[in-house]
């Protein structure tokens, strides 16, 4: 069973609260966003994109901030005003690679209570050829294997779990998005 949460307000079979209209649906997710516009909780998107036959994944080594320098990570980056996490990552990909991927799958939400809300997605190409390095961020394709073997050294410490859950909500056919909260 899935249940979508939307700040503390939680939609789905067993949700803390039941809501018998759309108006009460709405007026519960715009207070949610209230909430989260008054706590400053910065949103963002990052993005795996994978070959075909799931052994490779591009990825950047971090600039910033000076907490990441140095790790592979995701690619991807804040999302604008007014912008869907979906154009986010179309845009940010595009900015950062010079290649425009627009079927993104979205498996995840990662939060960071008070901070963050990291919206994450896959995609799948037979074209690496076509990345490009267009910021001062590395971009390299990695062997997934090898990542796997060597422990995720040198990479964000999420992605020892984000990248397998992408590959597994991708080979389920799962079609929910996962909820994950990170501690502060």
């Amino acid at each position: 069973m899935s249940n979508l949460t939307v700040g503390s307000v939680s939609f789905g079979t067993r949700a803390p609260h039941s809501f018998t209209t759309p108006t009460q649906r709405y007026e519960a997710l715009c207070s949610a966003v209230t909430n989260k516009l008054e706590t400053k909780i910065t949103a963002y998107t990052a993005g795996f994109l994978f070959n075909s036959t799931l052994s490779y994944v591009a990825l950047i080594e971090k600039q910033r901030p000076a907490y990441l320098k140095g790790k592979l990570n995701a690619i991807g980056g804040h999302i604008e005003p007014g912008e869907t996490p979906l154009q986010c990552q179309v845009r940010e990909f595009r900015e950062e690679t010079g290649m425009t991927v627009n079927d993104w799958t979205q498996y995840a939400i990662l939060r960071i209570p008070g901070s963050a809300e990291i919206h994450f997605f896959y995609a799948f190409t037979n074209d690496f050829f076509s990345l490009e390095q267009k910021t001062d961020e590395r971009l390299a394709v990695h062997y997934l294997p090898d990542l796997h073997a060597q422990n995720y050294a040198g990479c964000v410490p999420n992605l020892k779990y984000l990248l397998p859950m992408a590959l597994l909500h991708f080979k389920s056919f799962y079609t929910s998005i996962y909820e994950i909260t990170e501690p502060a």
